[in-house]
């Protein structure tokens, strides 16, 4: 009998364990969620005050996922001083702002370092909700895609703008 108590026992204890286990995994999740609302807070802060980042200028590569950054840069490269698929800044999904304000950020952390978000913002009076798959964690928050009205992937659209201008090149 004394064996069916301490594998009750054992049984309990593990249960316990992972339920706190559950409960940290949780409370890191929540961490995770708030900072990467944070980063898109900050990110959106310089529109208010006309310092808005820049996605191919200086402190790019604090916001953009390398695979999304590299091609921002061989967009930007290929398009030589001229205007290349991005065309426009993504994460505002404007080319000029006015009185941008924050209406909603909403994120969801798929894991501890991967996260969906969602920004609803006012622009020049207009409603704009642009989407965020982000990736980092501990703070560091980088943007792996945008999906904005009528660009369902960023990166989709510029990896098609450097082919389409490879394709145009390679015929000449």
């Amino acid at each position: 009998m004394s064996r069916g108590w301490r594998g009750a026992v054992g049984a309990a204890l593990l249960a316990i364990a992972v339920i706190a286990g559950g409960a940290g995994a949780a409370a890191a999740g929540v961490q995770e969620t708030r900072s990467a609302a944070g980063f898109l807070r900050a990110l959106y802060a310089g529109y208010a005050t006309g310092k808005a980042p820049s996605p191919t200028g200086r402190g790019a590569e604090r916001l953009f996922a390398p695979p999304l950054l590299a091609l921002i840069r061989a967009d930007e490269a290929l398009a030589g001083g001229e205007v290349g698929a991005l065309d426009h800044d993504p994460i505002c999904a404007c080319q000029d702002y006015q009185g941008l304000r924050i209406v909603t950020v909403s994120v969801e952390a798929d894991q501890p370092t991967h996260a969906r978000a969602t920004v609803s913002f006012i622009n020049i009076g207009q409603p704009v909700t642009v989407r965020f798959v982000l990736t980092g964690g501990d703070g560091h928050w980088r943007i792996v895609d945008i999906e904005e009205p009528g660009v369902p992937s960023l990166r989709k659209m510029l990896a098609d703008g450097i082919a389409e201008i490879a394709k145009e090149r390679a015929a000449e």
